[in-house]
């Protein structure tokens, strides 16, 4: 259900970021969109990857230690509410840095993406 509204949500406010631009100067293009859907989708893999480490071994040692303070299975609302805001942030200092030409916009989403891919990935070897 919270990766509908995730999906739908995207598919609202990304229109919304490319229509608002000059059309000599398109910034939010494909490659911004996929390194920003590449940064959104790696986070709600690591946060259902936790809740399923979590629910399958409640007291393994070795989860996502960033997210561990905030995480209760009854706070799985909490969560992405506080990770998409992180990510909305992210995603706007990315076209912040495009809009004023510098080289290294991609940086930010791209690191964000990989280290919660890993995170989620070291999760996952509590759910096999």
């Amino acid at each position: 259900m919270t990766r509908k509204i995730v999906l739908f949500l995207l598919i609202i406010l990304y229109p919304s970021i490319a229509l608002g631009q000059q059309a000599d100067q398109k910034i939010a293009d494909k490659k911004f969109a996929m390194v920003n859907g590449f940064m959104f989708a790696a986070t709600i893999f690591n946060t259902e990857a936790t809740f399923l480490a979590i629910k399958k071994c409640p007291g393994c040692m070795g989860l996502d230690s960033t997210a561990q303070p905030s995480i209760g299975l009854d706070k799985r609302l909490a969560v992405y509410g506080m990770l998409m805001m992180l990510n909305g942030n992210t995603a706007l200092a990315s076209y912040k840095l495009k809009e004023n030409k510098n080289r290294y916009w991609w940086l930010a989403p791209v690191a964000v993406g990989t280290i919660a891919s890993v995170m989620g990935g070291m999760n996952m070897r509590f759910v096999f």
